[in-house]
């Protein structure tokens, strides 16, 4: 039987534009509640939102 072998491992992570950071922030400063739809898996669906809000937190 051949052996297998494995040579690499990475990952790939898209960042949240910093153009989107802006328009969440500046809907939410306007009172309106900012809902995100996505077709990625649900981690992934859930930390797009958790990395704008620590962005804009710690922007302010």
């Amino acid at each position: 039987m051949e052996e297998t072998r494995l040579i690499a491992l990475f990952g790939l992570a898209d960042k949240v534009r910093e153009q989107a950071r802006q328009a969440v922030d500046r809907l939410q400063q306007m009172g309106l509640q900012v809902v995100m739809i996505t077709g990625d898996a649900e981690a992934v669906a859930k930390t797009v939102p958790e990395d704008i809000a620590k962005e804009n937190s710690a922007q302010v």
